[in-house]
């Protein structure tokens, strides 16, 4: 399985996955840039594989996938995540233009969302392969106490989402798999984002 595959499965079942009703799947999106392609220091593309909102929680979820099963790929995940959260953090309003020019919000949701243009929750996942997370439980455990905002969704082969661990003795880590959620403030008035989406298409601001 590819992470171009896994990211495809999150997507179409991100809802249902984290317990959104149906209508919640209009608010998620993938590929979402939150940093210029050309910034060097940047682990990664400074794309953010999935990204969603949960209307429900009024909160924001973002996927990082990885298909490998080794320890150096699973800890790739963790890192390159937490990475992305720091972006997040000092980029917030191109989070918030890239993502709702992938999946538009009316007014009302965005202000919801926004808690009234003030601040934003998100939940940050790493989705592993199913095999992964069963080889790897020791391992996801002490990466989750370096990280314990961070949760994961487990791919199983024929793209079904799980929102937990098993091992491969069928023991199930629920509370590994379950992400805190991150408080961002929205800085206004706005301030210049290095590497920012250019001002052409920040939808926010016009």
């Amino acid at each position: 399985m590819t992470e171009d595959q896994m990211s495809h499965y999150i997507f179409d079942k991100f809802g249902k996955m984290v317990a959104l009703d149906e209508s919640a799947r209009k608010y998620a999106a993938r590929e979402v840039p939150v940093v210029a392609n050309t910034d060097e220091d940047v682990d990664g593309d400074g794309r953010l594989d999935v990204v969603g909102y949960d209307k429900e929680k009024r909160t924001f979820q973002v996927v990082e996938c990885k298909s490998g099963d080794g320890a150096a790929a699973i800890r790739q995940a963790f890192t390159q995540l937490a990475c992305y959260r720091g972006m997040i953090e000092h980029r917030v309003l191109t989070f918030l233009n890239s993502f709702t020019q992938k999946s538009p919000m009316r007014f009302e949701r965005l202000m919801e969302a926004t808690s009234g243009g003030k601040q934003i929750a998100v939940e940050f996942y790493v989705g592993l392969t199913d095999e992964a997370c069963q080889e790897s439980v020791s391992l996801l455990r002490r990466l989750k106490e370096r990280y314990p905002h961070t949760g994961i969704l487990r791919v199983k082969p024929d793209g079904r989402i799980r929102h937990d661990v098993k091992e491969a003795n069928g023991t199930y880590h629920p509370e590994l798999a379950q992400a805190v959620p991150v408080l961002f403030d929205i800085p206004w008035p706005p301030e210049p984002e290095d590497g920012a989406v250019p001002d052409s298409e920040n939808r926010l601001l016009r």
